[in-house]
């Protein structure tokens, strides 16, 4: 038995996915069978051929999951962006509104306080943050490289909009809740765009 075949086929074993590995093990298995050694190393070859081929599948896989996970996760924050804007244009257009228009929840008078006290000038950032998470998710669905700045646009509102909310009163902790997904957004796209089925033909 070729060494240099039981070689090919102990790195094919280390390369192919996990739930394929029964393949090489098997390949493995019938080398012992084969005596003359530039068969075997053909043999071996073709495992080592059928793992990288697994591989990359698996990772195209993953990265089209990763790319429609996350536009699809930019167009939520999008809408909620776009919901937050709304409903605070709606609150300060109404000056005679109460916290009983609203409901009896707990917090409510807090949470209409704080609708009615938020700056005009951030308030403004918002649909802007919502407009570039649309463009960006829609541009990264269609594998495009732009999609990145506009994602990392929208970052940099979501920030400005944080760091501005330091301080304050903020009831809904909506600094936090978009912050995350937006922080999380770039480095992911960083990473999936990697992979061949981002790349533009």
């Amino acid at each position: 038995m070729s060494l240099l075949a039981t070689r090919l086929l102990d790195h094919a074993l280390k390369v192919m996915p996990p739930a394929r590995r029964d393949w090489i093990r098997a390949m493995q298995a019938e080398l012992a069978y084969i005596p003359d050694p530039p068969v075997a190393i053909l043999f071996a070859l073709g495992g080592v051929w059928a793992s990288y081929g697994q591989r990359a599948l698996e990772t195209l896989t993953l990265a089209r999951l990763t790319r429609w996970a996350l536009a699809a996760a930019a167009l939520v924050w999008a809408v909620s962006y776009g919901v937050a804007t709304a409903l605070m244009v709606a609150v300060k257009a109404t000056p005679g509104i109460t916290p009983q228009d609203l409901g009896s929840g707990p917090g409510t008078a807090a949470n209409l306080r704080f609708f009615q006290t938020y700056p005009t000038t951030q308030l403004a950032v918002l649909p802007v943050v919502a407009l570039l998470l649309t463009a960006g998710a829609v541009l990264l669905v269609r594998r495009r490289p732009d999609a990145l700045p506009l994602l990392a646009m929208a970052l940099t509102g979501g920030l400005i909009v944080a760091i501005a909310d330091l301080g304050r009163d903020w009831p809904l902790a909506w600094s936090s809740g978009w912050l995350v997904p937006l922080i999380c957004l770039a480095p992911v796209w960083w990473l999936s765009r990697r992979a061949p089925d981002l790349r533009l033909t």
